[in-house]
């Protein structure tokens, strides 16, 4: 393991668990570069851990002094991606070709524009439905958790738990020394 792995293998752990278990397309967090001055190093090892599961990790974003994060299992990106209603959406921010690679490039791009590009809910796995909500103007949010929710609160609620458990489940197998993989294996 890289220097620093420990510390990425955690803020992965801690961010992205709900993904690593099958529960969520993707996430994202930053990362310092004076926390992990080698992040490329380290993500490249666990992309090795990770890619047989289907997992991969890229940086969407970065600046002086961070990068953003972004982990996702490729095959739920894919069919994602592949339905007609997000097709239709991400075509109104100017994306035109919907497989994983172009996609992310065209994200990036809109990551350095002046305004968040808000659409990344649907890269997030957020439900349409809260994504569009989210971005029209004075919609009222009815609950907030892992992101805001203007739909299905009952569903959404028990989805909240259900991550909150996976996270704290899969941070206690990291802190008591479970290597990555280990804990891939079992929820895959």
């Amino acid at each position: 393991m890289p220097v620093n792995g420990i510390v990425f293998q955690h803020q992965l752990v801690i961010h992205g668990a709900c993904t690593l278990a099958h529960m969520k397309t993707g996430s994202l967090f930053r990362v310092y570069k004076s926390q992990i001055p080698n992040l490329e190093e380290c993500m490249c090892y666990f992309n090795d851990q990770c890619s047989p599961f289907g997992y991969h990790i890229c940086i969407l974003e970065q600046n002086s002094q961070s990068f953003l994060v972004y982990v996702y299992n490729a095959h739920k990106l894919s069919y994602i991606l592949s339905e007609p209603s997000i097709i239709k959406f991400l075509s109104d921010y100017g994306y035109e070709v919907f497989d994983i690679e172009h996609a992310l490039i065209h994200l990036q791009e809109r990551l350095c524009e002046p305004t968040f590009p808000h659409e990344i809910g649907v890269f997030l796995g957020y439900p349409l439905q809260d994504v569009k909500a989210f971005i029209t103007p004075n919609k009222e949010c009815l609950l907030i958790g892992y992101w805001k929710v203007y739909g299905n609160v009952k569903n959404c609620r028990k989805t909240f738990y259900r991550f909150d458990c996976c996270k704290k489940t899969m941070e206690q197998q990291i802190l008591k020394g479970e290597p990555l993989v280990n804990i891939l294996k079992k929820v895959n």
